[in-house]
């Protein structure tokens, strides 16, 4: 048995996408998970070895609405009132690099093998 472990995080690194992930204060951010000293996720289970952790960048084609898309279907944008979350939308668009663009993520995996 192998168990494999991974989440999409935005790059932050990269300017405009750290002013959009400041908006809604996005937790899916790889500056996050690298300032974090947290251990891998699978903790101290007895049960598992070997445990492998890998990163790996890519691009998601985007435009403007499939960005607008996104940032409002987060949780904690639903959560604003009309007022801001039309706020945050309006400022999306403003900090999209262009029509058509690039959204760069980290792909942040862990396996771990079954003792």
């Amino acid at each position: 048995g192998t168990v494999g472990l991974l989440w999409n995080l935005l790059d932050d690194r990269v300017d405009w996408v750290s002013s959009v992930a400041a908006l809604f204060n996005a937790e899916d951010r790889i500056r996050l998970l690298m300032a974090s000293e947290a251990p891998h996720p699978f903790g101290d289970n007895p049960g598992l070895a070997a445990i492998e952790e890998l990163r790996i960048e890519h691009l998601q084609p985007s435009d403007v609405d499939s960005l607008r898309a996104n940032v409002a279907s987060r949780s904690a944008v639903l959560l604003m009132s009309p007022q801001q979350r039309d706020h945050v939308l309006q400022r999306v668009t403003e900090l999209a690099p262009g029509h058509q663009f690039e959204v760069p993520y980290v792909c942040q995996v862990w396996r771990a093998v079954r003792r």
